[in-house]
């Protein structure tokens, strides 16, 4: 059995060095959320739980239960009597992860890349994020799903530096598009104990052209004291901002004429608005006080959808 052990072994046999940058490779070290998994409590069948350790199947392909499995895949899911609709659809984006799990890695690094071991119908990685030290969630990659076929694969869409460092790698998946069950097998952190830069670059980097971009040191950010602005700015010229901006908002709403939306009953009116997401709302407060009012109903607030 794959566990705690195993994964803690495979970062110091997988400590490479690669140029004048050391590599580290680590399997992930323990699952710490996940939305799904197929397998029963009890059980080490088809659970997330599967997914510490070193791959145990992979370059096999085929149905294993000592694979990750989630519970849902194609539209069945959503078209049963029993799915739930999205709320505020509207302030979804393109791509929409369906599940996702949480993996945390025995030490911290600069990540470079992030591999994906699947064994059975892969292409449902849509999403991959990472949870930097100070607490701060980061996008590493994200894609629309896929439909590889029946074959294994180490998806690995990401190789390039970050300037944090990580133990905690989150996957977002989508399997509305499979006609069965992913499985993934392991997942595999490469990074570095070192920030990578112009001076420190692992092999494969150095090509001309990017040599000759670094030599203008454009990735020079000139020092400013941040404390010292900052404290300024919101003692002497935000208060200003925020006087001005809300005389002006008064003017402006005072002065705007309603039209024919204010012969509409109110609750028409938060009908319509009830489409709206929150950023919307928050731009029709600023057209006229009619709309100003209707936007700011606690009605339209009972639920909101963060994403």
């Amino acid at each position: 059995m794959r566990g705690t052990k195993m994964a803690c072994s495979s970062l110091t046999d997988n400590s490479v060095r690669s140029g004048k940058l050391r590599f580290t490779e680590q399997y992930a070290d323990k699952v710490l959320d996940f939305s799904s998994h197929y397998g029963s409590e009890g059980s080490v069948s088809y659970t997330a739980y599967n997914l510490t350790g070193k791959p145990s199947k992979y370059p096999d392909y085929g149905d294993f239960p000592q694979t990750f499995v989630m519970r849902t895949y194609g539209h069945w899911w959503d078209e049963a009597p029993s799915g739930t609709k999205e709320f505020m659809p509207q302030t979804l984006g393109k791509i929409n992860g369906r599940d996702f799990v949480d993996l945390c890695f025995e030490e911290a690094v600069y990540p470079w890349k992030v591999s994906v071991f699947e064994t059975y119908n892969p292409g449902s990685v849509v999403r991959i994020w990472a949870l930097s030290t100070e607490g701060s969630w980061h996008v590493l990659w994200e894609g629309e799903p896929q439909l590889i076929g029946h074959t294994p694969r180490i998806f690995s869409p990401i190789e390039k530096a970050f300037n944090f460092t990580t133990r905690v790698i989150k996957l977002e998946l989508d399997q509305s598009k499979h006609d069965y069950y992913p499985e993934i097998d392991a997942v595999l952190l490469v990074g570095t104990l070192e920030p990578v830069n112009d001076s420190r670059e692992p092999d494969g980097l150095g090509t001309p052209l990017l040599n000759q971009i670094l030599s203008l040191n454009m990735n020079k950010i000139p020092q400013v004291d941040v404390t010292s602005t900052l404290s300024t700015f919101l003692q002497e010229e935000y208060p200003k901002l925020l006087k001005d901006a809300e005389e002006s908002l008064k003017h402006s709403l005072a002065i705007l004429p309603s039209g024919p939306f204010e012969n509409l009953p109110h609750e028409t009116m938060l009908k319509i608005f009830g489409y709206l997401d929150v950023k919307s709302l928050c731009r029709c407060a600023q057209v006229n006080r009619y709309f100003h009012d209707a936007s700011e109903d606690p009605f339209l607030y009972t639920e909101i959808n963060l994403k």
